[in-house]
């Protein structure tokens, strides 16, 4: 159908691609969010400014919370301390920005100062109130704070949360408050009528921490102002998906397809609100590098987050409705609608094959043995998704929560603990998977498997800085289990190329030699009467022929982690 900005229809042909579509989910979407301000804008006040930044009121982009929890030491009578994981705001070169500690131990009080410039030691301000990998220190008697405490702490719900900053946007760019008691009370409103109250997957090592620390639902990974804004927002986008279907009648559409074309705008507009929970959640931390909110899944795991950064929903900054329609709009246009003959997704069994699906071309990004627990993870938007489109796609919202049995994992917790019947649950379901792939496969076209499981991987935990066990598995084993899958199926490997595929500031890739790029496998079934050798003379071919090859991967611009697997 497509829609200008002001709402009037536009004639198809006017629009490449699926940009008439792109241009339907900005134009509800942004309803949505005149709506939404009328519903909650009361909920996200504006902030007044200093004199010297004009005493005005700004757009808050921000609300930097810090969790709190009772001294341990006696002496400070049961005072509520912050957990700081670093007290920068902005270590950009220009707009540096730092909080500084005032405590008042007579009284145990304490509060945080804004302050800019270079600070006295940079080593302090990074460091917060961290104690090494060892935990937090008291702001009030500098007594350490263990995770032992804090565990037992969160789990009696004893755990609060106190802001400590409010981030606000003017003329002059990003600016830093101190915290202002009004809008602490604020967001301190009721529970909504409704919530995720599904409980997280446990024990899985991907979500974990939030049982751990005293958030065994959904619901209680956000705040209440958090959980009214993203109640709200689901509301909205089933209420617009009926405006749709009306303003599609209006416009001489039938009405089989104009159901169709509601379903679609409100599918993106569902997407979007996945989209904002990532980002609007109380495990969402404050990147002072690029002064911005860093979103929940910067890596495939759920930590534990000790000051987080909410944001402005209703705003326009990262973070925010707005912004999240407008990264999905960014996607669509790119769509070759209209060049096609149409998409179709299922959600099938990789591992059997069917009558319908012959000669297809397979490109694939299988699980990493026990690195990764797809299922458990889901759940999180998952409980969204099903709230918000779950009429529309019944069979897919079926279940209350993501279905973890079927999952292709080597996890030992999906076992009993048992490592032996993990690790053949998932050797044997990636034989049988690759071996069902091959039947169904077009010859002509190679299958590609991409893969970016690095093995020096740590898997660092946030909170603790503690290394996850590898459940007793050489870390090689998920490689290993790929190649010995693909050869016992009936495949060779052709070819192997790094293919650039995240973005250089994802999360993981911070300060750690991560994989730049995705490992891409080019197989083809191996011939009946391929030749066949003895250890020796395949050494002998390597010998002669490897030389060569690492030569040609090094002259292709390969970053050095990438070359081994190569």
């Amino acid at each position: 159908m497509g829609r200008t900005a002001g709402g009037t229809p536009a004639v198809p042909g006017m629009w490449r691609g699926a940009r008439g579509l792109a241009e339907d989910v900005r134009y509800y979407g942004r309803i949505i969010r005149q709506r939404a301000i009328q519903k909650i804008g009361h909920l996200y006040p504006k902030v007044r400014l200093p004199k010297q930044y004009g005493g005005r009121e700004a757009n808050v982009i921000a609300w930097l919370w810090a969790r709190t929890v009772a001294s341990p030491n006696p002496a400070a009578k049961g005072a509520h301390v912050p957990m700081v994981s670093t007290f920068w705001l902005s270590s950009k070169k220009g707009t540096l920005a730092w909080l500084e500690p005032v405590v008042d131990r007579r009284n145990n009080t304490w509060r945080f100062e804004v302050r800019t410039g270079e600070p006295p030691d940079r080593n302090a301000i990074r460091q917060g109130t961290k104690l090494g990998r060892g935990a937090f220190r008291c702001l009030l008697s500098d007594s350490p704070i263990e995770y032992s405490y804090l565990r037992d702490q969160a789990t009696r719900k004893r755990l609060s949360r106190a802001l400590v900053c409010i981030v606000a946007e003017t003329e002059r760019g990003r600016i830093y408050l101190d915290a202002d008691r009004g809008h602490e009370q604020i967001a301190e409103v009721p529970l909504p009528y409704w919530r995720p109250e599904e409980r997280v997957t446990a024990p899985c090592h991907d979500v974990d921490r939030l049982p751990m620390y005293g958030m065994p639902t959904w619901a209680d990974a956000f705040t209440p102002r958090q959980l009214t804004a993203l109640v709200t927002f689901s509301d909205l986008v089933r209420e617009v998906r009926q405006d749709v279907l009306k303003d599609a009648g209006n416009a001489g559409v039938p009405p089989a397809e104009a159901g169709e074309y509601a379903k679609a705008v409100a599918t993106f507009l569902g997407l979007t609100l996945g989209r904002l929970a990532d980002l609007s959640n109380s495990l969402c931390g404050w990147d002072s590098t690029n002064t911005r909110i860093a979103h929940l899944f910067g890596r495939q795991a759920i930590p534990m987050v000790w000051d987080f950064a909410e944001s402005n929903s209703i705003g326009t900054a990262i973070g925010s409705w707005e912004s999240c329609v407008e990264r999905v709009v960014e996607c669509i246009e790119v769509i070759p609608a209209g060049q096609t003959r149409g998409g179709r997704v299922r959600q099938l069994d990789a591992a059997s094959s069917w009558d319908d699906l012959q000669s297809i071309l397979v490109s694939t990004d299988p699980p990493y043995y026990d690195n990764i627990g797809y299922a458990a993870l889901s759940d999180f938007f998952y409980v969204w998704l099903r709230r918000t489109l779950g009429d529309l796609y019944p069979d897919l919202f079926k279940t209350i929560l993501v279905p973890k049995t079927p999952e292709l994992t080597a996890a030992p917790e999906r076992f009993d603990g048992d490592k032996g019947k993990a690790r053949e649950h998932f050797e044997s379901g990636f034989r049988k998977a690759f071996a069902a792939l091959r039947q169904d496969m077009d010859p002509v076209f190679p299958l590609t498997v991409y893969y970016a499981f690095k093995q020096e991987d740590e898997d660092l935990r946030e909170d603790e800085g503690e290394q996850r066990a590898s459940n007793g598995v050489d870390r090689t084993t998920g490689w290993e289990t790929l190649l010995e899958a693909l050869l016992g199926s009936g495949f060779q490997i052709t070819a192997t190329w790094p293919v650039r595929a995240s973005l250089k500031w994802r999360m993981v890739a911070m300060g750690t030699n991560a994989l730049a790029s995705y490992i891409v496998l080019a197989c083809r079934a191996r011939p009946a009467d391929a030749p066949q050798c003895s250890r020796r003379e395949f050494l002998g071919e390597l010998k002669k022929d490897l030389p060569a090859a690492l030569k040609h991967l090094q002259q292709g611009n390969i970053a050095p982690v990438d070359l081994a697997q190569a």
